[in-house]
């Protein structure tokens, strides 16, 4: 249950700062904001961004790529797209955990995103277009990528272009049987 979660994770929240131990504190703030009502979640995101942001130790700040992406993310959510744009580009920049190659691709994609929604989208096009490249060279798409090239030339009004790019995303995101199931009817 929600609420036995928040309990554990506002347990935890305390037992690390008691401890000093940066790492864990970020972790169950981040937790607690993920596991509280939308109304509270921007004030534990804060703290954990606090945390590892004014941290002196290297692994505390392994969080800040995933907490400005998070970050980023609510600004999106508020229509603040300069803002979200400044927090994905920050995460870009951060270290990251080993491994996290992929992630890095995926804010990328969030800073294309934020800028489409700025109104640059020659760049946002930009970015996805890279993005697909690197994509086939490993054999491998993505319909979200799609997607966003289409919405880009469509603004650029390359509606037949774009047509392709809806279809080829359609085509994608319709085969993941969670995007399948959870799309507007």
């Amino acid at each position: 249950a929600p609420s036995k979660a928040v309990g554990s994770f506002s347990k935890a929240w305390a037992l690390s700062g008691e401890a000093r131990e940066i790492f864990f504190a970020i972790d169950a703030a981040l937790m607690l904001s993920i596991s509280q009502p939308p109304k509270y979640q921007n004030e534990w995101l804060q703290k954990a961004l606090a945390l590892a942001e004014t941290s002196n130790d290297p692994k505390a700040q392994l969080w800040l790529a995933q907490l400005y992406t998070m970050d980023g993310w609510h600004n999106f959510d508020f229509r603040r797209f300069e803002q979200a744009l400044d927090c994905f580009e920050k995460a870009v920049a951060r270290p990251r955990f080993p491994g996290d190659d992929s992630k890095v691709f995926v804010v990328r994609w969030c800073i294309g995103r934020a800028l489409r929604s700025l109104g640059r989208t020659e760049e946002a096009l930009a970015i996805q277009q890279k993005l697909r490249e690197e994509l086939a060279e490993t054999g491998k798409s993505n319909g979200h990528i799609f997607l966003e090239i289409a919405e880009c030339l469509q603004l650029l009004k390359k509606v037949d272009e774009a047509r392709g790019f809806f279809e080829l995303a359609y085509k994608d995101l319709s085969a993941d049987g969670w995007y399948s199931d959870n799309k507007s009817s």
